[in-house]
């Protein structure tokens, strides 16, 4: 038999060339004979450069130094491909996972890193822009990237209050600089949220990233002004992900498109090549939820498998009882590592690669029982 694995990561405990490791393993456990094809992708988010870096080896990782969402000075990277096209993370610089829980703070949080990283790869010679947004720590609406860009210092951005915003940036500051006029940018996200309202950036992502109900109402108070600043009504659908960065990008770069990440990761790693004579594919991600059906990796995995004839099989974390039952129709089999919900004790790395091998040689068994 052939598989295709094709997760994403179990955020927090997983990567996905782990998950993929681990369900080869399992399935060579009952299976020795099986021929594996491990094809550990992402969204567009955490991980993004990792996963097309183990598909794209020609690509070149270009470390840089910049800065945390706090400030701090770090090293991030982004890669560059033989035909000039930068891919940049936004999680690299400006990721929750830079944080610790309690450091969590989207006030005070900001994208000065991206932008210093993209920065350096216009400086570079880059002719495309590839941004993946996802997993970000801020709700700035990417104020911090426009500051980089237009040669500001980190620690004006840090100390900056809303009021200041009018003063220091206008909206023909970048063009006046020649920055983005001709730049072919790709926003990579699989979020439809706008800038503002009950379905924006403050509302659905901030209490993600720490923010309490009254700083919601702050940041979005700030994004409100932000949208002004740039005479625009915050209601694009796409505006909202990563915390606004999906607007700046869109009014910085005249030339700019957004994608779904799901489908230009799977486009670049040749999930469609790898599919023919394959006789199951396994997705997965950290817990599967109503979330899955707006155009999460998982459910583009589906539908790829689906256009190819193959049977499909959802293996995640945690599988919720009302999630199962919408996505049944989407997958062949679903099964989850987690009866419940997990607590912080149960996300261990050791327990999460245990319960996980233990569960695709279950799904193994299962389809060769049915066989």
């Amino acid at each position: 038999m052939k598989f295709v694995l094709a997760p994403d990561s179990f955020k927090g405990t997983l990567s996905a060339a782990e998950v993929c490791a681990i369900e080869a393993e399992a399935i060579r456990e009952v299976l020795p004979d099986a021929q594996i094809v491990s094809l550990p992708l992402a969204d567009g988010g955490e991980g993004t450069l990792d996963v097309i870096a183990l598909t794209r080896p020609e690509a070149k990782r270009i470390v840089v130094d910049c800065h945390d969402p706090l400030g701090r000075e770090i090293t991030a990277c982004y890669l560059l491909l033989p035909d000039g096209t930068a891919i940049v993370e936004l999680a690299q610089a400006s990721g929750l996972q830079l944080l610790v829980p309690e450091e969590r703070n989207p006030l005070k949080a900001n994208t000065f890193g991206t932008g210093e990283l993209i920065l350096h790869a216009l400086k570079n010679g880059c002719r495309k822009l590839i941004v993946g947004l996802g997993g970000s720590a801020t709700v700035d609406g990417g104020l911090g990237i426009v500051a980089a860009l237009a040669g500001s210092s980190i620690n004006k951005v840090k100390e900056m209050a809303s009021q200041e915003l009018n003063s220091f940036f206008t909206s023909n500051i970048l063009d006046s600089k020649g920055i983005g006029s001709e730049l072919q940018v790709t926003i990579a996200s699989d979020v439809t949220n706008p800038l503002l309202g009950p379905n924006g950036a403050a509302a659905v992502f901030g209490p993600q990233k720490g923010a309490t109900p009254e700083m919601v109402e702050i940041l979005e108070q700030r994004l409100h002004q932000w949208a002004s600043l740039w005479h625009d009504d915050g209601n694009q659908p796409g505006d909202g992900a990563a915390g606004g960065v999906g607007f700046i990008l869109r009014k910085l770069f005249p030339h700019c498109q957004t994608v779904s990440g799901g489908e230009l990761v799977c486009e670049l790693a040749g999930l469609d090549n790898e599919l023919a004579d394959t006789d199951l594919v396994i997705t997965g991600e950290g817990a599967s939820d109503a979330q899955t059906l707006n155009g999460k990796l998982p459910l583009i995995v589906s539908q790829h498998a689906q256009n190819a004839n193959v049977p499909c099989a959802l293996l995640s974390g945690y599988l919720s009882p009302t999630a199962k039952i919408a996505l049944k129709p989407h997958f062949h089999y679903l099964d989850g590592t987690l009866a419940m919900p997990p607590a912080s004790p149960d996300l261990t790395h050791e327990a999460c690669e245990k319960r996980l091998f233990q569960t695709a040689q279950h799904l193994v068994q299962t389809i060769l029982d049915k066989s």
